[in-house]
């Protein structure tokens, strides 16, 4: 008596859905925007498993500074025909382009392995502008108005340098008093905030 047995298998299998920004070589590319020094910007991976049986992938340790993986566990498992987004930060340290090849495998599945490369750019100013409405960095945003009446807004001016520095706001336009800044001179010393 003969039998044959035959069977089919499969393997689990991740796709990279975001970023769709690639380099040249097929690398996907998690581009940041321009970033500030003492700042953080959030962006996502996100995989697919168009597979046929659940997925898990194991990402690399990230051993740039100014990247993070912002995950509770550098393991997760994606079920078939699901997504998954997965944060990263970036948090310059100091000023210039930071880049990072961050690597990750799909687990039993010794064929497919993924890297995505993060770039970002850190910058630095000597004033900033702190407390803007709407968690803006750098536009003040006043909103709706009713002619005739003032509207308020708040925000802090930071001296980021290491020198003391003078300020005078509205200076350029002494003719346009639709805005009027309080103080709207002033010195504002290294490390100092008014």
């Amino acid at each position: 008596m003969t039998f044959e047995i035959k069977g089919e298998g499969t393997l689990p299998t991740l796709q990279v859905a975001k970023p769709e920004e690639v380099e040249a070589d097929g690398t996907p590319v998690l581009r940041f925007r321009r970033t500030r020094m003492n700042k953080e910007a959030y962006m996502q991976v996100v995989l697919k498993n168009e597979g046929q049986v659940p997925a898990t992938v194991r990402f690399d340790a990230i051993t740039n500074d100014a990247f993070s993986f912002e995950g509770t566990s550098m393991n997760h498992t994606i079920m078939q025909k699901a997504n998954h987004a997965f944060d990263f930060r970036f948090s310059p340290k100091k000023v210039g382009q930071e880049r990072f090849i961050v690597t990750f495998q799909t687990q039993n599945n010794q064929y497919e392995q993924h890297k995505v490369a993060l770039i970002g750019e850190g910058f630095n100013e000597a004033i900033t502008f702190e407390g803007l409405p709407n968690g803006r960095e750098d536009q003040l945003v006043i909103g709706d108005c009713v002619i005739g009446k003032a509207k308020a807004v708040t925000f802090s001016l930071v001296n980021t340098g290491d020198k003391d520095l003078k300020y005078r706001l509205n200076a350029g336009a002494p003719e346009r008093d639709e805005f009027t800044f309080y103080p709207c001179a002033g010195h504002l010393r290294a490390g100092a905030s008014k």
